[in-house]
């Protein structure tokens, strides 16, 4: 069953993100994410839905309307708990102040609805909780009259880039963000 995110789905979410993501968010830590996804969880900028089985949690997907909007309402909703965090989560891995930074100095995204985040459960996987969490999501940006979406993968993830070029995604370009190379996707969904 896929429902709605919410805040009750925070820790799960956390753990799945932090599990099976890499990136900037992930690598601040756990801290960091749940304070991230309790602030999104009710945001008009962000949606996401999580699949449910027996009562466990075994994938979710986060989408954004407004990229930049949105982490712009995190900071600002998240304030204190956030930004010490983010401060501690420095002090402890200070390589990540050069990427922090880069983040904000270089953002390739654009304001267009983004994909942000998806991941499943690598036991769970094969079973077609990925697929459907991208139906659900496509759904999701229809009934917001959004037609059109983007996301980022990393260009090494063949496997991620195989995914989602089965189901139409369009390589837009690639770039290069604080050292990594990645790929920028795009889709056109259908009324």
């Amino acid at each position: 069953m896929i429902c709605d995110m919410e805040e009750k789905h925070a820790a799960v979410v956390v753990e799945l993100h932090c599990r099976y993501l890499s990136g900037l968010l992930a690598d601040l830590g756990k801290n960091v994410v749940k304070i991230f996804y309790e602030v999104v969880s009710a945001s008009e900028k962000g949606f996401g839905y999580v699949y449910v089985e027996n009562g466990q949690v075994l994938g979710f997907v986060f989408a954004t309307v407004d990229h930049p909007g949105l982490y712009r309402e995190v900071i600002r909703r998240g304030n204190v708990r956030l930004l010490s965090s983010v401060f501690f989560a420095l002090l402890k891995n200070p390589r990540l102040i050069k990427e922090a930074i880069s983040h904000l100095r270089n953002g390739h995204r654009a304001s267009s609805p983004e994909l942000s985040y998806i991941a499943v459960d690598e036991r769970e996987r094969g079973r077609g909780i990925g697929e459907a969490l991208i139906e659900r999501l496509n759904e999701g940006f229809r009934r917001r009259d959004i037609h059109y979406y983007e996301l980022s993968v990393d260009r090494d993830n063949e496997v991620a880039r195989k995914f989602y070029e089965d189901r139409s995604f369009v390589l837009c370009y690639e770039f290069s963000e604080c050292g990594l190379l990645r790929c920028r996707y795009s889709l056109t969904i259908g009324s």
